[in-house]
């Protein structure tokens, strides 16, 4: 189904990293329509913990070669990802030219899943 006013945004977790221990952070990658996604504004992350049910603070830094993001693991558990990119400030959010996307994904002692 194709939305008229949003466009759909995936985050992967990268899941080829080096082994993921406790505490290192979680590779993620932004795409569109499967190529690396480039976009003027900033995008806004927060996280959700499924298993707690509750919004918690998630660390996102932009990774030194600029092509993703790392998110800082949080305890094991199940949480959703929001990532909101307003690229069209001109227009309400939600609206034509922006991305908006909910990506639930899993992290155990020694992975994300």
């Amino acid at each position: 189904m194709q939305l008229s006013h949003l466009r759909e945004l995936v985050a992967l977790a990268i899941l080829a990293a080096p082994s993921a221990a406790i505490g290192q952070a979680i590779p993620i990658q932004l795409l569109f329509d499967g190529a690396p996604l480039v976009v003027m504004a900033a995008p806004e992350f927060a996280c959700l913990d499924r298993t707690r049910n509750t919004w918690i603070g998630c660390r996102i830094e932009r990774d030194a070669d600029g092509t993703r993001y790392l998110l800082s693991r949080p305890a094991p558990g199940e949480y959703t990802l929001h990532v909101k990119i307003d690229e069209n400030q001109k227009n309400p959010a939600r609206f034509p030219g922006d991305y908006d996307v909910f990506f639930p994904f899993e992290v155990t002692a020694d992975a994300p899943a």
